[in-house]
């Protein structure tokens, strides 16, 4: 296995024996388990799937059906083939080692409905000179005669954040399997409690 599901727990910071602090993020990678199995010959690649939290009430039918014990509240795949067989646990120590270099995949925060001016930093219209309703405004959007359309890919008002994104090359600064946690130099996508996914290099 090469990677694992964590979930933000808050920042603190420790130092190195340089004396150096290092902002690091709180990770809770307890309850990890592999929950099933893709194959080159079923589904077109060999991967493994993991899961993490189990779920005690809202489980449907079908996650029933296939999860049977552990209904996962969270899940990813693992492309490869593992030696792991359905139902262990996944241990970060097992997993990964203090100083690893690892990639993290998360959501953003979702930011909500913004304008061009937020959400682009564009300038907006002129403050004075008659204009009553256009000083955050996008203005022009397309050109009139030659091109008479608005070209694909146009930066308009829509909602921001809530993307999936990959922070690359941060560093496992401690391993805790007893408390059930590692700290991860720097910043992760997504607030307290959002999920990511670790993966070691």
């Amino acid at each position: 296995m090469n990677a694992i599901i964590g979930q933000k727990k808050g920042m603190t910071q420790v130092f190195d024996k340089a004396g150096m602090v290092i902002p690091c993020t709180i990770v809770d990678v307890t309850d990890v388990k592999v929950v099933g199995f893709k194959n080159l010959k079923k589904d077109g690649y060999d991967a493994c799937v993991i899961g993490k939290d189990k779920k005690t009430k809202n489980i449907n039918k079908a996650e029933a059906g296939k999860y049977k014990d552990f209904a996962p509240k969270y899940v990813s795949e693992v492309k490869g083939i593992f030696e792991d067989k359905l139902g262990d646990n996944v241990k970060a120590s097992v997993v990964f080692k203090e100083g690893d270099l690892i990639d993290v995949e998360g959501k953003t925060k979702g930011l909500g409905f913004q304008g061009v001016i937020a959400g682009y930093g564009m300038k907006g219209g002129p403050k004075t000179h008659g204009q009553s309703n256009k000083h955050r405004s996008i203005g022009s959007i397309a050109s009139g005669q030659t091109f008479g359309h608005v070209a694909k890919g146009r930066r308009m008002a829509r909602k921001f954040g809530n993307d999936k994104i990959t922070v690359r090359n941060l560093k496992i600064v401690k391993i805790d399997d007893e408390n059930g946690f590692v700290l991860v130099s720097g910043a992760l996508p997504g607030m307290k409690g959002t999920y990511v996914v670790i993966n070691k290099k």
